[in-house]
């Protein structure tokens, strides 16, 4: 099985390596933000080049990677400064969020801390809701999950290892909005659950997938959605839980991945007998 690893260094990648070849990222990305400037999405991209989302990212790491490179070495003249605040507001939230908490944080502290006015903040973002919706969006797995291929894909085993390492490096880069969420009243809860976009979150992309490898008898009738729970069940253990209070760090991606990937399609097997 072949290994998951973070590289961002995009020339080492060829098509003989089972990823796209740099020239044609570059030549898909130059052409989409000579027409869109640098508002053009990862999924766009990778649908131009035809490949998946997930194998995009393995290839440019991130998409800031990707515009400094296509500045660097194509020459594209981008004004970033729109991106930069989104981002510095994000982070901002983030930060006042996890010191304040949902409740006690309020817009005015964010766009302080961002180095923004709050008017800037409304304008982008709607409300503070509007902000947790945009973090939950950003900054979950829940993009990963949605890559993931529903049709056969190179074997199931490397699919949810690709996955479980994307999640686990989520979750543990995220894990201030994650402590967040856990210690929301039960009110704060409710609205959570309404932002998160049941149909395009993690649980919701991880069941359908499921459901489709059942369908291809890939894995045994079980109902998909205690599926989707018991394998997010085991990111946020492997990812948040151990690392703070089971002295397991999280100190190999790859290997943490294909361990919870194994252990799940393991019970899950013997579960189906």
């Amino acid at each position: 099985m072949r290994r998951v690893l973070y590289n961002t260094n995009m020339t080492s990648h060829s098509e003989h390596g089972g990823l796209p070849a740099t020239g044609r990222i570059l030549d898909a990305a130059m052409r989409l933000a000579e027409r869109r400037g640098a508002t053009f999405g990862m999924d766009e991209l990778a649908a131009l080049v035809g490949v998946s989302r997930a194998t995009l990212y393995r290839a440019v790491s991130s998409k800031d990677k990707l515009l400094k490179r296509l500045a660097d070495e194509r020459g594209l003249k981008l004004s970033l400064p729109h991106r930069d605040a989104r981002q510095r507001v994000l982070n901002a939230a983030a930060a006042v969020f996890e010191r304040r908490g949902i409740e006690g944080a309020t817009v005015e502290d964010i766009a302080g801390q961002a180095g923004v006015s709050a008017v800037t903040v409304y304008r982008r973002f709607k409300s503070k809701n509007g902000l947790l919706k945009a973090l939950l969006e950003e900054r979950s797995p829940r993009r990963a999950a949605r890559a993931l291929p529903l049709g056969s894909g190179q074997d199931l085993e490397s699919d949810l290892t690709e996955f479980a390492v994307m999640a686990l490096a989520s979750v543990s880069a995220n894990a201030g909005l994650l402590h967040i969420a856990l210690g929301a009243s039960p009110d704060r809860w409710r609205v959570l659950r309404r932002l998160r976009d049941e149909p395009r979150g993690t649980t919701a992309a991880l069941r359908n997938f499921f459901a489709e490898q059942i369908r291809l008898g890939r894995l045994p009738k079980q109902d998909p959605q205690r599926l989707a729970v018991a394998f997010t069940g085991l990111g946020l253990t492997f990812g948040y839980i151990a690392p703070r209070f089971q002295d397991l760090p999280l100190d190999d991606l790859a290997a943490t991945g294909r361990f919870v990937a194994r252990l799940f399609l393991n019970g899950v097997m013997a579960t189906g007998k």
